[in-house]
């Protein structure tokens, strides 16, 4: 699963660059499927040029454009009760930096997105491994073969989740890493199996509004009481300010 939209910097280009050597994996025990989401109602040439890149170069890739109908400014997790109640939230916890609405809308349509994609294809397809990617992730070239080595040698069922991008500022852990997993903003670089998946879902029912997908899921391993599996593959410089614009 894939999300990109425009931004300032030309970051959905520098993570194409990556994305390109990682998606020349090619076996006859792996089949790969890219489900790509547009994160606007706009004009986004680079998305459009990248599916036919993709297209075009990776016959062995079913590339699939996921399409969200309907305003995004009515769906549920962006209504005004939301942010009300987190601002209420966020005031008696004095955390003043989270109470602006336009960045927490925004993290709820980001997640919004990954739950929809991630519905889509589990009710229609049989994919065993999910991964979510976005638009300002770097990669190792070898991403998809190393994570089809760890998964083969490994009972990723026996964990909560699975995590191929460390934090942009943390220290770079050992793999594999199980320590505790701090709030961050969001899904990125999060792998599930099937049965994880599904665990997913079963959360969902109870908390669909949460800013912080990691956070979400690291409570929840707390509470089935199973570790997560973190693997160095990926680096999200989506906030690294040591980029030029």
């Amino acid at each position: 699963m894939l999300l990109a939209a425009p931004k300032k910097r030309p970051e959905f280009e520098r993570s194409l660059r990556d994305l390109n050597e990682v998606l020349k994996y090619n076996s006859d025990n792996v089949h790969l499927r890219l489900l790509m989401l547009k994160g606007c109602q706009c004009d986004f040439p680079e998305f459009d040029n990248a599916m036919k890149n993709f297209n075009d170069n990776y016959p062995h890739l079913k590339i699939q454009e996921f399409i969200i109908t309907g305003d995004e400014k009515q769906r549920d997790y962006n209504q005004d009760f939301v942010n009300e109640m987190y601002q209420a939230i966020d005031y008696l916890y004095k955390r003043p930096d989270w109470v602006k609405p336009a960045k927490l809308k925004k993290h709820y349509l980001i997640n919004g997105y990954y739950y929809a994609m991630a519905k889509y294809l589990f009710q229609k397809t049989k994919t065993d491994l999910f991964i979510y990617l976005e638009d300002d992730q770097t990669y190792n070239h070898e991403l998809i073969q190393k994570l089809v080595e760890y998964y083969n040698s490994t009972n990723f069922d026996n964990y909560c989740f699975e995590k191929v991008t460390p934090y942009t500022f943390s220290k770079i852990p050992p793999e594999p890493n199980t320590s505790y997993l701090t709030r961050q903003w969001g899904h990125y670089g999060l792998v599930r199996t099937r049965k994880q998946m599904a665990e997913f879902f079963r959360i969902m029912k109870f908390q669909r509004y949460f800013e912080s997908g990691d956070a979400l899921s690291g409570y929840f391993c707390k509470v089935i009481k199973k570790n997560y599996f973190i693997m160095n593959l990926s680096r999200h410089f989506g906030k690294d300010k040591r980029i030029p614009k």
